[in-house]
């Protein structure tokens, strides 16, 4: 996880400045001081962690649009958007959730239970054709996720959680380096998304073994023993892990796409 020192510096000023008009924390109140510095440390969290412009949105820019352009259908799209509502806010019914102001979405969040749980998320769509990426808000569905993740270090006992968002082709590189000190700070994170997730046709069926025997010990440390929540984000149906033919992803994978826990979020 990337330092927030100079990000969170920022978004103090700019936070004493927007909400109080003064140029410096330093500035403020004790006890606003206090608040302030917290809501600069969520945002610059959620800027360092979160790819841009996700960082920025919010539940309520879900609409399966995106300038205009209408990238999934609207069925899709609500359904989507209820999935996320009730990871992120359970036994919250959406018609009730929209009514909530910040303050009373916070005390909803069920962020820590899903957190002690380790209930984890599929998030796909099926690319079109191999090799072609399409956009259909599988990464803003999973900044959503992350986004409230972060916002529950405003709750004591989430203060010192820590996230990772990683792209698999980056994480299987860095776990083929032996000893590489980020996989432990990743394998441990309370958060972690990891984003990209492909079926290559042309793997072979010593290439799968291989990748899987990296991806296979990473995953039961982390969902099976440590019980951590992993968001996946993937461009294929996670019905290829329940089939007889196995996948560059292991073993580990098909049990948690069975799992009952495990949402599965699909925008297609």
């Amino acid at each position: 996880m990337k330092d927030i020192s100079a990000i969170r510096t920022r978004f103090e000023k700019m936070l004493s400045k927007k909400h109080y008009n003064k140029n410096s924390i330093d500035e403020l109140p004790v006890d606003v001081r206090q608040n302030v510095r917290m809501a600069a440390e969520v945002k610059a969290y959620q800027s360092a962690v979160i790819p841009d412009p996700y960082a920025s949105m919010s539940i309520d820019d879900f609409s399966g649009k995106s300038e205009g352009a209408t990238l999934l259908d609207t069925a899709v799209a609500i359904n989507a958007r209820k999935q996320i509502i009730d990871y992120c806010w359970r036994g919250t019914k959406p018609e009730i959730f929209e009514l909530m102001d910040l303050s009373q979405r916070q005390d909803a969040s069920s962020m820590t239970y899903r957190r002690d749980k380790g209930h984890n998320v599929i998030i796909f769509a099926d690319s079109p054709e191999h090799g072609l990426k399409k956009q259909t808000g599988k990464t803003l569905c999973a900044s959503l996720i992350m986004q409230e993740a972060i916002t529950q270090r405003f709750s004591s006992g989430r203060i010192c959680d820590t996230y990772e968002w990683i792209d698999f082709s980056v994480l299987f590189k860095e776990l083929q380096e032996t000893g590489a000190p980020s996989i432990a700070r990743i394998q441990t994170c309370d958060w972690l998304v990891i984003d990209d997730m492909d079926l290559p046709s042309s793997d072979s069926d010593k290439m799968k073994s291989y990748i899987s025997g990296f991806f296979d010990p990473f995953l039961i440390e982390r969902t099976q023993q440590d019980k951590l929540p992993t968001i996946f984000v993937m461009r294929f149906h996670p019905s290829k892990f329940l089939g007889a033919e196995p996948t560059r992803y292991g073993r580990v994978m098909q049990k948690i796409a069975s799992d009952k826990n495990t949402t599965i979020i699909s925008l297609q």
